[in-house]
């Protein structure tokens, strides 16, 4: 734990909405937490790292700069991505008329929002610390604005990228990585099985096909363009072996690689 500020959760109740707790904390390895139907309203900022979230069978990964929105009654397993670190930012909201103020706002549902600019988010959390230590009323107030600005911001905003842009765009960033398609479509927020119904339904093709492109676009400018040998360009293209590349590599092109730099040169 770097640090945390909190209060009694005695007096919350007689406002109508009330900041009980800040704190920023670094969570690795196998640790694991799962609330319950939280009777609170929590907001998690990602600062570095990934944290799996997973809740109503939806697991979802959030990264950098993803706001995570758990709202009362919810019931939510997080864990660090991979056992990795993850460093993250959390506001723990209640209070006698929270709900309803979550449901006015839109702001009652869980969810996964990727920031345009994180930064004024975390200053935004961070002031809240501030609320801590002032008065309940002012707490109150302070609190209920917060809210009001992250309802204009994300309650009836949809995010700039649809799940499957955002599917499309974590591919063609990590194409050279070792993805896994589970993992990319908990990033985009969406199942698996949607995943896969929104690119056979858009593109026509499943995911692993249009990461398989990506990669064999790549992998064939190299071949044109350098004298790498084929295993160095299998691995720089993100195949984890020289065989299966060979395999893939013919399937698109009905040519080895090896005779697909020879016309090249010819």
């Amino acid at each position: 734990m770097i640090f945390s500020r909190s209060r009694p959760l005695s007096e919350a109740q007689t406002y109508p909405v009330f900041t009980h707790r800040i704190s920023e904390s670094v969570r690795q390895g196998s640790f694991w937490l799962k609330h319950v139907r939280y009777p609170y309203f929590a907001l998690e900022l990602i600062l570095s790292g990934e944290m799996e979230y997973l809740d109503e069978e939806q697991l979802r990964i959030a990264g950098p700069g993803t706001l995570y929105l758990i709202p009362p009654g919810t019931t939510t397993r997080f864990t660090p991505h991979r056992g990795r670190d993850v460093r993250k930012l959390c506001a723990i909201l209640t209070g006698g008329n929270l709900r309803g103020i979550l449901l006015t706002l839109k702001l009652s549902n869980s969810r996964m929002v990727t920031l345009a600019r994180p930064e004024v988010m975390e200053k935004k959390m961070r002031e809240l610390e501030n609320a801590i230590a002032a008065p309940g009323a002012e707490n109150s107030e302070r609190t209920y604005h917060f809210l009001l600005g992250l309802s204009e911001e994300i309650g009836e905003k949809k995010t700039a990228l649809t799940p499957l842009e955002r599917a499309v765009s974590l591919l063609e960033a990590g194409f050279q990585e070792d993805l896994r398609i589970p993992d990319i479509a908990a990033k985009a927020g969406i199942s698996e099985r949607t995943m896969r119904r929104l690119f056979e339904s858009e593109l026509h093709c499943t995911p692993l096909e249009y990461l398989n492109s990506i990669r064999l676009k790549f992998a064939a400018g190299k071949l044109r363009q350098t004298g790498l040998r084929v295993k160095e360009i299998a691995l720089m293209s993100g195949f984890l072996s020289s065989a299966r590349f060979c395999t893939v590599f013919r399937e698109k092109y009905r040519l080895s690689p090896g005779e697909f730099r020879e016309r090249r040169d010819s």
